[in-house]
């Protein structure tokens, strides 16, 4: 897109904007607030919780006044109450979704939850009793088990910041389960390896995470009718609403550990220096009249705009900066500077296709009017996943494994919109309803966005997004009818051997994230002039948006855009952990299990660009980053 147009004017602005700043007062705007409140109390197999409902239903009452959205009521009132492991993924997912674009985003959990082996889980209400025997517990396969019937607490949380301002998770968990507790003492003693709620090993960007207990300690369920920790929590909020977050979570810690018994933390990660509140923000004292301010030392505003513009990678910020101060302290190091960026350009100029010799067979005539190009992929043996080596990974990236893949054919590109275009107007294909995608500023389900209109200006070379599983399905068959071959989706093992080209390193180019924009459209400082909040890669691609394929170095298997751009189905069911179906395509008329999306996409930032770094997807959903590319046996 025109993401370079007008681009010295709006330098221009942004260098005297960083002089002006410092003159300018502190403003949060009051922004869109969303709440997930779940309450899981009436479990199947291991009894009941007294007060996690009514402390859930009494957060959502507070939550609303104040101006949040409350999540897809489910069953009772504004609280999602005794969710199965279904439920809860489905509720984070929905969460996940509606969390883009929002100032803030709060998730509220009051029920059971466990750790194993230091990792934190929160427990559905489905979880099966025969998991939780001792002569289970004793064993990893045993543990393996368990696992597979709860959700993650960090799955739960994993990405919110990136999507809101500032993301708050709550978790007045950790009730005593009596049958775990049993098993557990006759192997462990009093010191259950189970019991209480361990940390997130990872850190996040802006959130703040408040426990009812310490970790490793148990809450109380209580004798009243709220839990010790959320009766003080609706009573600080009933008290002084318009408390700043980071005070209005440490005063409720300090009052629930005077007396009651049990010892509240609070984490906090990065929340950014605006003030936040969850009701609404006391008035401001009106400023002091300010005398009127001395012209500014011009040494000083020279120094600021070097200091702006320094760090840059894009040539025009030196040159604006010679156009300002021809003569400046700093013009030598400027002119340097565009010299060496204009040698790395040179260096690293855009490879067309057909400057490298294609390692597939020589297509067809058939294929070829179809604009497909494919690349055989040797058969071989990788590891994949993620393990505690790399401190970006998240847990459903573990194991780390040995997976043995087939020889295999992968597009060189992902599919373009020309080729999906050609595939609706021939079959008379409908685009749906809809698609996740921003209008106006504005995140949500938007009517009429499709494939055509994802809500940002796109040409027929680059991805087609906006693109259903469903969707996708639809075209391979069209396309296998047309050209009398076999094409489907890759397996999630595949998709990740072809990525990783023979590397062992985070990304296919290395381990430095800031190396990115030579192989991959992803969030960067080009984005970061449209979404000003985001968090990027230290380096400028030129396309705030998607870009057209190829316009970046392949990886060693000659393939384009296997990081960035836009994420890509495959044809494997997502599982929490890995247990051998990321090497199967799961049937197409499953239409219910969500499938595994990998590659992350133009507005991925340094966490997801990663060749490991998988998620979920349902089927259904069309979203304005989500595309696909064809696989051949």
């Amino acid at each position: 897109m025109g993401a370079s147009l007008n681009y010295s004017k709006h330098r221009k602005a942004l260098l005297l904007m960083a002089l002006l700043a410092a003159a300018l007062p502190a403003h949060t705007d009051e922004g869109r607030k969303l709440a997930l409140v779940i309450a899981n109390s009436r479990y199947q197999a291991i009894g009941s919780l007294n007060n996690p409902l009514a402390d859930a239903k009494a957060v959502a009452e507070r939550l609303k006044k104040a101006g949040f959205e409350l999540l897809r009521p489910v069953r009772r009132d504004d609280v999602q109450a005794d969710l199965n492991l279904d439920e809860m993924l489905q509720a984070d997912e929905d969460l996940h979704k509606k969390a883009i674009g929002a100032q803030m985003v709060l998730l509220y959990y009051a029920g059971h939850g466990l750790q194993i082996d230091s990792v934190p889980y929160l427990v559905p209400v489905d979880l099966d009793r025969k998991n939780l025997q001792a002569q289970s517990l004793q064993s990893t396969a045993g543990n393996e088990r368990l696992k597979r019937g709860l959700l993650g607490l960090e799955q739960l949380i994993d990405g919110l910041d990136q999507q809101a301002q500032v993301a708050i998770a709550v978790f007045d968990a950790c009730r005593e389960i009596p049958e775990l507790d049993k098993s557990t003492r006759a192997v462990f003693g009093d010191a259950s390896p189970f019991r209480g709620l361990a940390r997130p090993k990872s850190n996040g960007r802006h959130r703040l995470l408040a426990y009812s207990a310490s970790a490793g300690e148990l809450a109380k369920d209580g004798q009243g009718e709220h839990s010790p920790y959320t009766q003080v929590w609706l009573n600080e909020f009933d008290r002084q609403p318009g408390k700043e977050i980071v005070d209005f979570f440490r005063d409720v810690a300090a009052q629930v550990t005077d007396g009651k018994g049990q010892n509240p933390e609070m984490v906090i990660n990065g929340i950014p220096s605006q003030t936040y509140y969850l009701a609404q923000a006391p008035e401001p004292s009106p400023p002091p009249v300010a005398a009127k301010p001395a012209p500014p030392d011009p040494a000083t505003v020279e120094l600021s705009v070097w200091d702006s513009v320094k760090n840059s990678d894009n040539p025009a910020d030196f040159e604006e900066y010679l156009r300002q101060y021809p003569q400046g302290r700093f013009a030598v190091l400027a002119k340097n500077k565009i010299k060496h960026l204009q040698q790395i350009a040179a260096d690293v100029v855009r490879v067309k296709p057909a400057d490298i010799p294609s390692t597939s067979p020589k297509p067809n005539s058939n294929l070829a009017d179809f604009g497909i190009d494919m690349v055989r992929i040797p058969a071989g043996e990788f590891w994949m996943g993620s393990d505690d080596s790399d401190k970006e990974a998240f847990d459903n990236e573990k194991p780390k494994h040995k997976v043995t893949v087939r020889a295999f054919s992968l597009a060189k590109y992902e599919v373009t919109r020309e080729q999906y275009a050609a595939f609706v107007k021939d079959r008379g294909y409908p685009s749906g309803p809809s698609c996740w995608s921003l209008k106006n500023g504005s995140w949500g389900e938007q009517s009429g966005a499709d494939w055509r209109k994802p809500g940002f200006a796109q040409d027929d070379k680059h991805p087609a997004v906006c693109i259903s599983l469903t969707d996708a399905l639809a075209y391979i068959e069209w396309l296998n009818g047309k050209t009398g071959q076999t094409f489907r989706l890759p397996t999630e093992a595949e998709w990740e051997y072809a990525a990783r080209a023979g590397s062992e390193t985070t990304r296919y180019w290395g381990d430095n994230p800031d190396d990115a924009c030579q192989y991959a459209n992803v969030a960067d400082q080009t984005a970061k002039q449209a979404f000003s909040g985001w968090t990027v890669h230290n380096c400028s691609d030129g396309y705030a948006y998607t870009a057209p394929v190829g316009s970046f170095k392949p990886n060693d298997f000659l393939l384009y855009d296997m990081l960035g751009n836009a994420w890509e189905w495959t044809c494997s069911a997502y599982q929490v952990k890995y247990s051998g179906g990321e090497k199967k395509c799961i049937s197409n008329n499953d239409a219910t299990s969500r499938r595994v999306v990998r590659g992350g996409s133009w507005d991925s930032d340094v966490r997801y660009a990663r060749s490991a770094y998988r998620f979920r997807l349902s089927p259904g959903y069309r979203y304005f980053n989500q595309g696909f590319r064809l696989a051949q046996d």
